[in-house]
């Protein structure tokens, strides 16, 4: 066996998918600031990341690509669900007009599976 002083270091530990590798991204760094890669990771994934944690301050290109997909998908989704919101103005004037429709079930999309 030989030492760890001799050991050849290969790259570094992706916080994510816990492989090596040699180009990556500091969580810390200006860019990851800039990209709000932080942010993403903790609202997206749920992570609580701190620099005083001993686990790697790192994330590979490829998690990093995965983080922004999901971040793009989640913005343009984002606008479509607030349109279908019911403005709380018009719930009120159906319930003025004595319609209670509080009872009712939501009416189910129609779908086709064509």
């Amino acid at each position: 066996m030989g030492s760890i002083a001799n050991a050849k270091i290969v790259g570094y530990i992706c916080r994510l998918c816990v492989q090596a590798h040699s180009i990556v991204i500091h969580l810390y760094s200006d860019r990851a600031s800039a990209l709000k890669l932080i942010e993403k990771l903790q609202f997206h994934l749920d992570l609580t990341i701190s620099q005083e944690d001993i686990r790697p301050k790192v994330i590979c290109l490829e998690c990093f690509a995965r983080i922004e997909e999901i971040h793009r998908l989640w913005q343009s989704e984002r606008p479509a669900q607030d349109t279908e919101k019911v403005p709380q103005k018009d719930k009120e004037d159906t319930q003025k007009d004595g319609d209670d429709s509080s009872d009712a079930a939501p009416m189910a999309p129609n779908v086709s599976n064509d």
